[in-house]
């Protein structure tokens, strides 16, 4: 045999017998504990409102914050802006090769700034501090596709987007409105009485029944008795885009067709005049809505 195909061989055996190299728990040392996760906070000079955080544990390679104020985020050194007065309570949570650990902290603002208020998306929204009512919304059904589904990560409603000829005017879905304010970060949700909902939650809308669009002999879904009810919003901003929160006492809370969602709809647009959005059901199908002001019509 060729001494020297031989040698490579045996090099190239010894190089697949070789193990991976696993550090053991002594090489990545010791997990943190809250009480180690360290940071600064510094208020803007130009604002009491705003304020700098900054992680300063050594060891961190991600730092993971939630503001308080309804944005999360990640980095080392980020901003908190609070345009209104209150407690916010804030958590840092950093990882480090072995492990990872939270604290908790809160800031207390104590006057208003409406300025602060001025933003894009809530501007869009809510219409901003010159709408003292607030901004209402109402599905725009000249739109294809105003109602649609498609899987959970899907960014559009590729299953089946709803068509400009399939009315479903009577079962609630076109006559309820929904305000958004700035002034609280108000929200309510009015209905005709009805409100549209999937024939598989039905069993959360006592005296729900079967909807029956004008001219056809079989039920779309069904409509149930509903009032409306109050509540608050938020945006959010995380790693894979923006959220609209809807928080409320009530049971329930959703924008346009029910489908038992966990009330958090990704934006996919967001501007003076549509409003875009997707929600998770219970069944992990996505569904889309497509909004427009009232003032649009």
């Amino acid at each position: 045999m060729n001494i020297r195909f031989f040698s490579c061989l045996l090099l190239l055996v010894s190089i697949l017998s070789c193990s991976p190299y696993e550090p053991s728990k002594e090489d990545l040392g010791t997990p943190p504990s809250s009480d180690e996760v360290t940071f600064t906070l510094d208020v803007n000079p130009e604002s009491d409102n705003i304020y700098t955080f900054q992680s300063t544990h050594p060891a961190a390679f991600v730092s993971v914050w939630d503001l308080g104020n309804g944005v999360k985020t990640q980095g080392q050194q980020v901003e908190g802006i609070y345009p209104l007065k209150g407690n916010y309570e804030i958590a840092l949570t950093i990882v480090t090769a072995a492990g990872e650990a939270t604290t908790t902290f809160s800031v207390d603002i104590d006057e208003d700034d409406y300025s602060l208020l001025d933003r894009k998306d809530y501007n869009n929204l809510t219409g901003g501090v010159d709408y003292e009512n607030g901004k209402q919304w109402v599905i725009n059904k000249s739109v294809v596709g105003h109602l649609g589904i498609g899987p959970g990560d899907a960014d559009s409603p590729i299953w089946w987007g709803i068509a400009l000829d399939d009315d479903r005017s009577g079962c609630g879905l076109y006559t309820d409105v929904y305000t958004f304010n700035i002034f609280g970060f108000g929200y309510e949700h009015f209905t005709d009485g009805r409100v549209y909902v999937n024939a598989g939650y039905s069993s959360d809308f006592p005296g729900a029944e079967d909807f029956y669009p004008e001219g056809s002999e079989d039920p779309a879904e069904m409509f149930a008795p509903y009032d409306g009810y109050a509540g608050g919003w938020s945006i959010e901003d995380r790693a894979d885009g923006k959220y609209l929160v809807l928080n409320s006492s009530n049971d329930k809370a959703w924008i346009g067709f029910y489908v038992r969602s966990n009330r958090e709809y990704k934006v996919h647009e967001l501007t003076e005049d549509q409003l875009s959005i997707s929600s998770l059901a219970e069944d992990g199908n996505r569904w889309f809505h497509i909004l427009k002001p009232v003032e649009a019509e």
